[in-house]
């Protein structure tokens, strides 16, 4: 005897087509986020601190040279070609533009245009053990060093 059962397609969907959905949906979002600098806050700030750090190495050289004195530096001074720094951009990351002044035995790199990234590369450079104290205002970064 032959069973007359008829078997009816069930609606809905199979596991792997959800799978498939939700990767799609995951790619989307990462593209979405990225696009809007979302992902990026954490590289722009560590290259901050970075850039700071590496103004902070050209200033000891000049330092050194002028009697312990950072009386007279600039950007523009650090753009030479006595210092090194003459692939140092005087617009950051962020598209403010990089100011470095000195008196006497204390160095100040002022970093603008931060926003929000600001308490984080503040708090990266205080805390790094090397004398730095930062602050920051409207987004901009003011870190000085006396050494």
């Amino acid at each position: 005897m032959k069973s007359s059962r008829s078997y009816r397609k069930q609606g809905g969907f199979l596991s792997y087509e959800l799978v498939i959905v939700i990767v799609v949906i995951g790619i989307l979002a990462v593209i979405a986020l990225n696009g809007s600098g979302f992902l990026m806050g954490g590289a722009k700030s560590t290259g901050v601190k970075d850039r700071v750090n590496n103004i902070y190495s050209l200033a000891n050289v000049y330092r050194s040279n002028n009697a312990g004195s950072y009386t007279g530096i600039s950007m523009a001074v650090l753009q030479g070609n006595a210092y090194g720094g003459t692939s140092l951009s005087s617009t950051n990351t962020y598209g403010g533009t990089t100011t470095v002044t000195g008196a006497g035995a204390t160095l100040t790199i002022t970093e603008p245009t931060l926003s929000n990234d600001c308490e984080k590369v503040m708090e990266s450079l205080n805390g790094s053990g090397t004398g730095w104290a930062s602050t920051c205002a409207g987004g901009t970064l003011t870190a000085a060093i006396t050494g």
